[in-house]
């Protein structure tokens, strides 16, 4: 019988640390995804589809520098670590993108607008948040090795994320109302100067705090010297790349974090509902709806851990995508009166919040799958799943956001009609709620996999 070998664990400053980097990036990503569409149209004047498909030809070039990343990622050594380098560097890249996004120079043409906004917001996509994501998903399975570990920090990730929002939902309004309204340049100006400071810092010392682990109690069998060692990677990078993607996990974890993330990407509809269903004109109930669930879900989600013991991270999910489908329902029943807004936002944002921590660690359990069959760690790789997912399914979330504008034939300039009010709410609703169905069957093929504790080749 072998003997039982502790799984390292993070500290609790570690959990704390790498949990804040994670806000970090949500402060760019929820104003992003709130905010960006509506200041493309309302304020630099492109129109909504043209947004979309700025949004969409980002992501192409997103889906490169992915690949780009995560090769020089495994092929560069660093003392301070694997990923814990890349993290540091992505602090000020995702400083610099948010001020350049909300920054629209009002003197250029309309042609320059939308190149500039191409330019800038790929910039924030494809080298920004890319650096970003592939290191923080890198760094996650690094320093704890423990799954129900993992859980808690997953947890308290989400608590942290959510605080992100929370903060964006309160202070952006207010920013609105202190520094002239959301048609104000210098507005957007301050607000986007102040979010890249926070992200820079928060990023950057979760980067000096956290400490990779090594692999030694993940390897079953001995060197010749006695002690637990992984295999130094002989594999050449293409090797690795080659085992990596020929596993049915890689590509189900790829799907699970495109679908919830398409399906996120598609609640900045939720403020054109508030906008112009609710007369919300300077966003302070949408502000207001947004705390409530944020607050609730901050608490919950520090309990999920406990929900994952008692039923099972695959029913939990299930359970949550029930309450979230009720949510999105009754949304799109009641959704006209502010009343009806807030309890059914609130189902549908809580339900989703199974789905939301487990995601993260189905990477971990790929990198450890991996580690434990081929002995090798391909972290950076393992990490493209989840990074490659994210921003291509925030992308196509947001892209769809302005395509479906479009085609209800929303005009900023115009009075909405019935008729695209009625289009707004099933685009705001129904849609989101497919695709987070068909990603609950993504999740469930992973649970099958891991309950058979196998990698499976495609």
């Amino acid at each position: 019988m072998k003997p039982k070998i502790d799984l390292q664990k993070a500290s609790t400053a570690e959990k704390i640390w790498y949990a804040l980097g994670n806000t970090g990036v949500q402060l760019v990503n929820i104003l992003v995804m709130s905010y960006i569409t509506l200041y493309y149209t309302n304020n630099v004047g492109i129109a909504a589809a043209t947004a979309g498909t700025i949004m969409m030809l980002a992501k192409l070039t997103d889906g490169i520098s992915d690949i780009i990343f995560s090769v020089i990622m495994e092929r560069t050594h660093f003392k301070m670590g694997k990923a814990r380098p890349w993290l540091l560097i992505s602090g000020p890249l995702m400083g610099v993108s948010v001020i350049l996004v909300f920054n629209v120079p009002i003197t250029l043409s309309a042609t320059g607008k939308i190149a500039y906004t191409f330019l800038t917001y790929t910039f924030m996509q494809a080298i920004a948040i890319t650096v970003f994501w592939l290191a923080y998903n890198s760094l996650f399975p690094l320093i704890s090795h423990d799954p129900q570990d993992r859980n808690v920090i997953q947890s308290i990730g989400s608590f942290c994320a959510y605080g992100a929002g929370m903060l964006i939902t309160f202070l952006v309004p207010f920013a609105f109302a202190a520094w002239g309204g959301m048609t104000e340049p210098g507005c957007w100006s301050k607000i986007s100067i102040i979010i890249a400071v926070s992200t820079t810092i928060v990023i950057v010392i979760s980067a000096f705090v956290c400490q990779e682990k090594d692999d030694s109690d993940l390897i079953d069998e001995k060197n010749e010297t006695g002690s637990y060692e992984i295999a130094e990677k002989k594999e050449k990078t293409l090797e690795i790349a080659k085992i990596v993607f020929s596993q049915k996990r890689t590509w189900l974890v790829l799907f699970v974090f495109f679908g919830y993330d398409c399906f996120m990407g598609m609640s900045a509809l939720k403020t054109y509902i508030c906008l112009y269903a609710l007369g919300d004109t300077n966003m302070s109930f949408y502000g207001s709806a947004s705390r409530v669930s944020t607050i609730l879900t901050m608490f919950i989600s520090l309990a999920i851990p406990l929900l994952f013991k008692k039923l099972g991270r695959r029913n939990s999910m299930i359970v949550g995508a029930i309450i979230s489908g009720v949510g999105f329902i009754g949304l799109f029943l009641f959704g006209t009166s502010k009343t009806g807004y807030l309890i059914c936002n609130l189902l549908s944002v809580l339900g989703a919040l199974p789905m939301m921590i487990g995601r993260f660690t189905y990477v971990s359990d790929l990198t450890d799958a991996i580690i434990k069959k081929y002995k090798i760690n391909a972290a950076s790789f393992c990490a493209v799943c989840g990074s490659f997912g994210t921003k291509l399914g925030t992308g196509i979330g947001s892209a769809l956001v302005g395509w479906m504008l479009a085609w209800i034939g929303f005009d900023a300039a115009a009075q909405m009609s019935s008729a695209t009010l009625k289009g707004l709410f099933g685009c705001a609703t129904i849609v989101p709620l497919v695709i987070e169905i068909c990603t609950l069957i993504f999740c469930l093929a992973i649970e099958r996999i891991s309950k058979n504790n196998a990698v499976e080749t495609a």
